[in-house]
């Protein structure tokens, strides 16, 4: 065992939007520490059997969930079931950095 940091972590970009280090990259867990760029969002999606803790560390994050948008701000954290539609929003000028835990994991 040894302590995890974004230093240590595998990472990873997805385009513009999100850079992210994989903390915990299984099969039955995944733990990314993402940090996503100002005013931008993602695609609206679901995960067949991946359910997702979405939890801020810095800014303020809009979790839209099944079409309702709701305001993360630092310490925030919400619940996204399986097969529930998602996206996460950056309304503001900085960007922000959440953690995303998805068991098992979101590929799957």
């Amino acid at each position: 065992m040894k302590k995890k940091t974004k230093d240590n972590s595998e990472e990873f970009r997805i385009g513009t939007i999100f850079k992210g280090w994989h903390l915990l990259n299984h099969d039955q867990l995944s733990i990314i520490h993402e940090q996503m760029s100002p005013n931008c969002e993602e695609e609206l999606h679901d995960h067949e059997k991946a359910e997702q803790f979405f939890f801020v560390l810095k800014g303020t994050l809009t979790c839209k969930v099944d079409g309702i948008e709701h305001i993360l701000r630092e310490n925030e954290g919400i619940h996204v079931p399986p097969k529930m539609k998602h996206k996460m929003i950056n309304y503001t000028n900085d960007s922000v950095e959440f953690l995303t835990i998805s068991s098992p994991h979101y590929r799957l």
